[in-house]
């Protein structure tokens, strides 16, 4: 199965399947700002206190999968039911360690 996304904003877009242009599933992301108590709402943007969420939806619009983000690291995956946390370990990096039984179940829900 090949898709494409739909806009250059791979976080903000939809996955479409090329031969038809029908919908497959969407992706969006939001960000959102955690308030340190020690900083003011001028400075409260400083330093790394962005977290983001990314949903991405079939096309009934049901949530399949979730990606939380700590500025620019994954730190947590979510697909189906199944919760892959330390997920910042999976990206650019040799030592993660993910278990065959989660992705065999993820493999296998869809």
């Amino acid at each position: 199965m090949f898709l494409k996304f739909s806009k250059s904003d791979i976080l903000n877009s939809s996955l479409v399947y090329p031969e038809t242009g029908g919908l497959g599933y969407t992706i969006l992301t939001r960000s959102h700002f955690i308030r340190d108590g020690n900083k003011d709402a001028d400075t409260e943007s400083e330093g790394n206190g962005e977290t983001r969420r990314t949903l991405i939806f079939n096309k009934l619009g049901e949530t399949i999968a979730e990606i939380g983000w700590k500025g620019r690291q994954p730190i947590e995956i979510v697909i189906g039911q199944e919760k892959i946390t330390g997920a910042k370990g999976m990206f650019g990096c040799s030592n993660a360690i993910l278990s065959c039984v989660v992705l065999t179940r993820v493999s296998n829900h869809f």
